[in-house]
């Protein structure tokens, strides 16, 4: 004879998050083994993902090669009155906005032209900094009086010298900058408030050579954790 039914409530499903290591057969209530389309919440659980909204960018209505731009990065900049410019960029081109992107690729100093997309970015005292290896940093800002966008060594406040680096970091009032390809242990700064100057005032470098203990260590990326 089949036994009846019996109803069970599964309180927070997943409260526990996902677990792909034990068997079904033994899995407590609370994992879920299996997750589509989750994020991890505040509280730390698993929850459904919100949905994608398509959104149709032009430039300037333009039609043609410019109407498909194959973007390869992104970034927002929220200057000291709190207004928040979107840029982006393909492997030669910057771009603002969401809707409608306008074009405001800089000059580079050099004369030589970009064709490599791969730049990281950080905002520093209403300034937005963009490093990529083999490049020329690159400044944007909002700033009344100064130009838009436009290679670092042409922006009124550099000083001379900047480090050639692919990953840079905004923290404690300084710009923070290294390379994971050449001079894979050092990190350079800037002076206080101002990313523009690697050369003068307070800045300087760091090796972490000289704090590792156990034989040597490379710069993968740089971040700030626990007021360090």
């Amino acid at each position: 004879m089949a036994k009846p039914l019996i109803s069970a409530t599964i309180a927070a499903p997943a409260f526990y998050g996902l677990n792909t290591q034990e068997s079904g057969v033994t899995l407590q209530e609370g994992f879920a083994s299996h997750a589509d389309n989750c994020i991890i919440d505040k509280q730390g659980r698993l929850s459904s993902r919100k949905g994608w909204a398509t959104q149709t960018v032009s430039l300037g209505g333009s039609t043609g090669a410019n109407a498909n731009i194959n973007l390869l990065g992104m970034s927002d900049f929220k200057d000291i009155t709190g207004t928040d410019t979107r840029l982006s960029w393909s492997a030669t081109k910057f771009y603002k906005g969401t809707e409608n992107l306008v074009e405001v690729t800089p000059t580079l100093s050099s004369g030589d032209s970009i064709a490599a997309g791969n730049w990281q970015a950080a905002t520093l005292n209403d300034h937005h900094f963009f490093f990529q290896r083999g490049y020329e940093p690159l400044i944007y800002t909002n700033e009344s009086g100064s130009t838009e966008f436009e290679a670092y060594s042409e922006h009124d406040h550099t000083t001379s010298g900047y480090p050639e680096a692919n990953t840079v970091l905004a923290a404690y009032g300084r710009l923070w900058a290294a390379d994971t390809a050449t001079n894979k242990t050092t990190v350079y700064f800037t002076t206080v408030l101002d990313g523009a100057k690697f050369s003068t005032g307070t800045s300087g470098t760091l090796d972490i050579s000289s704090v590792l203990t156990q034989g040597m260590d490379e710069i993968v990326t740089l971040g700030a954790h626990n007021g360090y």
